[in-house]
């Protein structure tokens, strides 16, 4: 029994660890091509709406865009 709950903590620790890893990754969400972004800007997370699609940069810039692809809002982080 001991043998058992062992190798069962064991297993549920490298599901643990797999898991925490595989959400770890650098790469950048898809970004819509119709989306003009502003040079310099990685997106770190992508919002898609009805009606706007809101980027949120690495930087931690939240950017707005209509549904043609247009910036129209542009919110920059506060220290």
């Amino acid at each position: 029994m001991v043998i058992a709950l062992t190798a069962t903590m064991i297993a549920l620790g490298m599901v643990l660890i797999f898991a925490i890893l595989t959400t770890l990754n650098d790469e950048a969400p898809a970004v819509p091509e119709t989306l003009d972004l502003p040079e310099g800007k990685t997106p770190a997370a992508v919002t898609l709406a009805e009606d706007l699609t809101v980027v949120v940069t690495k930087d931690g810039d939240i950017l707005f865009f209509d549904l043609d692809g247009t910036l129209f809002r542009h919110i920059e982080p506060t220290q």
